[in-house]
C-alpha cells in the first residue's frame, strides 16, 4: 500500500506557519528588548541635542565678537572672522564624525545585545567587538550613499530617493544582522546582500507587510496631531507601540532569514 504524499504548502500557508513559529519564540525578553531600544533612542536624541547646542554656542561666541554688518568690520576683523570660520567648519565636520562614531558604538552594544537575544546567540565581548566592526562598515556604507544622494540629487527628488535608500537599507540590515549573529563574520555583509537579492521573492511580501504596518503607525500619529486631542500622550503610546512592533519584526525577519537560507537555489 502506497503512503500518501505530504501536501505541499502554499506560499501563504508557509508564511502563516512562520508567523506561528515566530510568536512561539517570543518570551519575556521582548520587554527588556523594548526597554533597551527606548534607552538607545533616548541616548541618541540627547546626544544630538547636546551636539546641536554645543555647535550653536560656539557659533554664537564667534559671531558675538564682531559687528553684524560685514561693511562695519575692519580689515583685521574680516581676516580674523575668516580664520575663525574655517576653524569652525573643521570643528563642525569633526564633531559630526565623532557623533556618528559614538552613535555606532552605542548601537553596536545595545543592538548587539538585542539581536543576540532575539536569535538565541551567546553574548560575549568578541561578538560585540565584531558587531562594532560590522556596523562601522555597514553604517558607513549607507551614510556614504545618503551623502551622495543629498549632494547629487535634485531637491525635488531628494526626499523620494532618501526614503527609498532607507527602506533598502532596513531591508538588507535585518538580513545581514541575522546572518552575522550565527557566523560572527564580517562576510555576512556580502552574504546578506547576495541572499537579499537572490531570494527577494521570499522576502518581498513579508517585508512589504512590515513596512506597511510601520508606515500606518507613523501616519496615525500625524492623524492625532491634526485632531489635537491628547495628541502628546497618544503619540508617545504610538512610539512605544512602534518600538514594540520593531522588536516583533526582529523575531519574524530573523526566523524568515534562517528558513530562506536553507532553501537551495
Amino acid at each position: 500500500m502506497t503512503g500518501k504524499m505530504p501536501k505541499k504548502q502554499s506560499y501563504w500557508e508557509k508564511n502563516i506557519e512562520l508567523l506561528k513559529s515566530t510568536i512561539k519564540k517570543i518570551d519575556k525578553w521582548i520587554l527588556i528588548s523594548i526597554a533597551l531600544d527606548i534607552a538607545f533612542y533616548i541616548i541618541v536624541i540627547y546626544s544630538f541635542m547636546f551636539w546641536n547646542s554645543s555647535v550653536q554656542a560656539k557659533q554664537f561666541s564667534i559671531m558675538s565678537k564682531y559687528p553684524p554688518d560685514p561693511m562695519m568690520m575692519s580689515a583685521s576683523q574680516l581676516q580674523s572672522i575668516n580664520t575663525e570660520a574655517k576653524s569652525f567648519l573643521i570643528l563642525l565636520y569633526s564633531s559630526i564624525v565623532l557623533l556618528a562614531l559614538f552613535i555606532i558604538f552605542i548601537a553596536s552594544i545595545v543592538k548587539g545585545i538585542i539581536w543576540a537575544k532575539t536569535t538565541s546567540t551567546k553574548i560575549n565581548l568578541h561578538l560585540i567587538s565584531r558587531f562594532l566592526g560590522l556596523n562601522l562598515i555597514w553604517m558607513g556604507l549607507w551614510a556614504a550613499i545618503i551623502i551622495l544622494i543629498v549632494f547629487g540629487i535634485d531637491n525635488s527628488s531628494l526626499v523620494a530617493f532618501a526614503s527609498l535608500s532607507i527602506v533598502i537599507a532596513l531591508y538588507f540590515t535585518n538580513i545581514v544582522y541575522s546572518l552575522f549573529m550565527k557566523s560572527n563574520k564580517l562576510s555576512s555583509i556580502a552574504e546578506g546582500l547576495k541572499l537579499g537579492v537572490s531570494k527577494i521573492s521570499y522576502f518581498a511580501i513579508p517585508n512589504a507587510a512590515l513596512f506597511l504596518v510601520v508606515y500606518l503607525l507613523i501616519n496615525s500619529g500625524s492623524l492625532f496631531n491634526a485632531i489635537q486631542k491628547n495628541a502628546g500622550y497618544i503619540n508617545l503610546a504610538i512610539l512605544v507601540l512602534l518600538i514594540a512592533f520593531m522588536a516583533f519584526a526582529r523575531y519574524y525577519t530573523s526566523t524568515l532569514v534562517y528558513q530562506v537560507q536553507k532553501i537551495k537555489s
